[in-house]
C-alpha cells in the first residue's frame, strides 16, 4: 500500500491554494493512491543527477512533484506550475 509523506514545503504552498486548486490536488493524489498508473496522472520520472523524483499531472498547468523515497513511501514535495521544474533543477 502506497503512503503518502507531505513535505513542509508542499503543506505551505498546498495551503496557499484556492479551495477548488486544493480540491484538485486532493483529487488527483486520491486517484494516484488507488491506480498510481491511471493514465491521466501522467506519472513520469524527472532526469534529474539527484533523487528519485516524479511529477504528477493535476491540469494542464500545474503539477505535484514527488520523491520516491522507499518503494511505497512517496514524499510530496511540491505543487505548482511548470517553475516547479526549474527550481529542482538549481
Amino acid at each position: 500500500m502506497i503512503e503518502l509523506v507531505a513535505s513542509r514545503r508542499f503543506g505551505k504552498r498546498l495551503g496557499k491554494l484556492s479551495k477548488k486548486r486544493q480540491d484538485a490536488v486532493a483529487k488527483t493524489l486520491h486517484q494516484f493512491l488507488r491506480n498510481p498508473q491511471h493514465p491521466g496522472l501522467r506519472l513520469e520520472k524527472l532526469m534529474l543527477s539527484e533523487g528519485d523524483y516524479w511529477s504528477l499531472r493535476v491540469s494542464l498547468a500545474e503539477r505535484i512533484i514527488l520523491l520516491k523515497v522507499q518503494e511505497e513511501v512517496w514524499e510530496l514535495v511540491d505543487v505548482g506550475g511548470h517553475e516547479l521544474y526549474q527550481k529542482l533543477r538549481h
